[in-house]
């Protein structure tokens, strides 16, 4: 797992709902992938997740970066920026998608969504991983 990010209870809610919405992206989480989220989940977040809950949860990639940007300086201090978000994100995402040795075009390219809306470039994203690579022309 990638360093460890500053959020708000609010915005840590947001981040598992968007890991979650990656994992769906193929209309299917295997045992393996639910029980990596729920410990990606577990180490992101102090407050506890529903997980029935969480696979009803539907965060886009605009509202994660509305969230990610609209945050008050004044409340939280020394907060993770959204490159950092978007890094860990790219992490956290693929550690979930590649536990079952797999990753599809509809993962990658959901996780490339929410990279892009937080502001990361292709070279944002190589600079975390280059499994993602196959995908990068659609980054812009």
């Amino acid at each position: 797992m990638s360093a460890p990010l500053q959020l708000d209870d609010t915005l840590a809610g947001i981040y598992v709902e968007a890991l979650a919405a990656i994992a769906r992206a193929d209309r299917e989480i295997h045992p393996e992938e639910a029980n990596r989220l729920a410990q990606v989940i577990a180490a992101r977040s102090r407050v506890p997740v529903d997980a029935e809950a969480l696979f009803f949860a539907a965060t886009t990639p605009e509202a994660l970066a509305a969230a990610v940007h609209g945050r008050d300086g004044y409340r939280t201090p020394g907060g993770s920026s959204a490159g950092e978000i978007g890094r860990a994100l790219i992490a956290d995402a693929l550690e979930v998608a590649l536990v079952d040795g797999d990753l599809n075009a509809k993962e990658g390219r959901a996780i490339l969504r929410y990279a892009r809306a937080l502001g990361m470039n292709s070279v944002d994203v190589q600079s975390v991983t280059s499994e993602l690579d196959a995908w990068l022309d659609e980054l812009s």
